[in-house]
């Protein structure tokens, strides 16, 4: 079962407004709203076009501050890639205001794009520095959240021990703070649930177990069974896949479907993991019809991974129940689907590597005119003590060794930036390596269909001294034979259908059905008419798949 992580986010997104008079609202936002939060999400609600054009008015660098990062959030989740553009611009005018506020929400937005960008290394340091401003004012809450997203991080790593030690601690400040408003119990049940995950993935999973419960606790004691149906999933998993305790299983996975109507990829999680259990307590019949309300709120969600994870356990469900076809027939669905979300994720994967390329560049380029800053207020100080000879000697040597240094440094930038990018290319030459696998093991499987249609050897060793070579040139084959007992006559035949591969497999199931149809049910004993009826039932079939695509 998809793993379900709770996500403490740290920025607070509300409905977009258009307000009239946006330039007049934009000056009274930045002259009149001291919370620099409040004054940000304020700005959020105007548009891109207006917010871009009041940076050419005459502002100071604290109200281009805001505006970026107002524009940064704006572009969060639409296009990362122009938020970062956003964040990065957002940065050193935070810096040089020396604004506490904008400094830690400038740090923030850098923490997550670079998470999200799976730059994780980088997204810890900005999160860390967050960490550290917050627990130099005493800001309890906003140290909880720093350690809650550090924690985020780590487990998407795969660092269980690690992200668990920052949700521990996370808890622990809130339990500190002990705030009786229903944010603080909703944090501290997020927290709870962070930990039986950590937990439950080091195989602890009583104590995961344990968290869960504690989770549904606090939703119940504060009226927030809604936000339950996640924690119900998971206590779920646990007693389906680690305690092989069904009839518990079914009791979270009823709780998890009655706790939310609204979620329809988590909603097609619920009935996969109900028709899960119910194939292992052999209720077929149960068992079909929640695979199937799996696929239907699969495609109601149009998340492409939820509509292949439902088509693969009906496939499952249908392959138990020796209903081949069918379950050839959603694997086909399912391989499909990998296959694009395989494309889709490769091209997403290669933006991302531009925006970051894009990342460093700019911060190259900032880099170089820091320095090149720093070279002309030292051309200013040698103008001024020309007379000194000797001390324009000594800054002329010390600009040599700073260059010097600079380009040592800049080299070794460089390198570790291409060692990066080496060890980029490594990660994605190991996903494609696992993307074929899980390729080869789909053909696989539907190898195992195939063979499960053909006839028994049996059945012609009963009349014949005989055997059977069928060696197909690909995993599944486009060629097959075929035998059929009807009273005193035996019918076989060896078929060689069009293509290899999937496509061949596909057309000799058409055959394979067709024959049987032929001699079984319109009772067709002349070779020559079986093979113009067969024929005809491919061509029929081969159109009706046309115009039902």
């Amino acid at each position: 079962m998809k793993k379900l992580l709770f996500i403490l986010f740290f920025i607070s997104f509300v409905t977009f407004d258009v307000f009239a008079n946006s330039t007049y609202r934009i000056d009274s936002i930045l002259t009149h709203v001291s919370d620099y939060t409040k004054s940000v999400l304020d700005l959020r609600l105007i548009s891109d076009k207006e917010l871009l054009e009041h940076l050419n008015t005459p502002i100071n660098d604290l109200a281009k501050c805001k505006i970026y990062n107002a524009l940064c959030w704006r572009n969060f989740n639409s296009d990362p890639p122009k938020a970062m553009e956003y964040a990065q611009l957002q940065q050193p005018l935070a810096e040089k205001s020396g604004n506490q506020d904008a400094i830690i929400a400038s740090y923030d937005n850098m923490a997550f794009l670079y998470s999200g960008f799976n730059e994780n290394e980088k997204a810890i340091t900005y999160m860390l520095n967050v960490l550290k401003i917050k627990e130099a004012i005493n800001d309890n809450s906003g140290v909880s959240t720093s350690l809650t997203g550090l924690g985020s991080i780590y487990y998407r790593m795969n660092n269980f021990k690690l992200a668990l030690n920052y949700f521990n601690q996370a808890l622990a400040i809130e339990n500190k703070i002990n705030t009786i408003e229903i944010e603080g119990k909703r944090r501290k049940a997020i927290m709870s649930g962070n930990i039986g995950l950590c937990y439950v993935e080091l195989g602890e999973i009583d104590k995961g177990l344990e968290n869960y419960l504690t989770v549904v606790k606090i939703y119940t004691e504060n009226n927030l069974e809604k936000e339950a149906s996640t924690t119900y999933l998971n206590i779920g998993a646990v007693y389906l896949k680690h305690k092989k305790n069904y009839d518990k299983a079914l009791q979270y996975f009823k709780l998890a479907a009655k706790s939310t109507n609204e979620n329809m990829s988590l909603l097609s999680s619920i009935h996969r993991n109900l028709s899960e259990v119910y194939n292992y307590k052999s209720d077929y019949v149960k068992a079909l019809y929640h695979g199937k309300k799996g696929i239907e709120y699969a495609n109601l969600s149009n998340d492409k991974k939820s509509i292949l994870e439902a088509n693969e356990n009906l496939s499952k469900i249908y392959y138990d129940q020796k209903k081949y076809d069918l379950a050839f027939q959603h694997f086909q669905i399912a391989f499909e689907l990998k296959d694009s979300i395989f494309n889709e994720s490769s091209s997403q994967q290669i933006a991302e590597m531009q925006t970051l390329y894009n990342v460093e560049k700019k911060e190259t380029e900032n880099e170089l005119l820091k320095t090149q800053n720093e070279l002309g207020k030292v051309e200013l100080e040698r103008k001024s003590t020309q007379q000194l000879y000797l001390i324009m000697s000594l800054i002329l040597a010390a600009i040599i060794v700073i260059y010097i240094m600079y380009s040592l440094a800049q080299k070794k930038k460089t390198n570790k930036i291409l060692n990066q990018k080496n060890e980029q290319i490594s990660t994605k030459n190991k996903i494609i390596e696992e993307k074929n696998k899980d390729i080869t093991d789909s053909l696989n499987y539907a190898k195992r269909i195939q063979n499960a249609i053909l006839p028994e050897e049996n059945l012609l060793l009963k009349h014949y001294d005989s055997f059977i070579y069928y060696l197909p040139k690909d995993i599944v084959s486009g060629d097959f034979y075929w035998i059929k007992e009807m009273g005193n006559k035996l019918y076989f035949s060896v078929v060689d259908c069009t293509g290899h591969g999937v496509p061949g497999a596909f057309m000799s199931i058409i055959g394979f059905n067709s024959l049987n149809r032929i001699v079984e049910d319109l009772q067709i004993a002349e070779t020559g008419l079986v093979l113009d009826k067969l024929n005809e039932l491919v061509i029929n079939s081969i159109r009706k798949q046309d115009k039902d695509g």
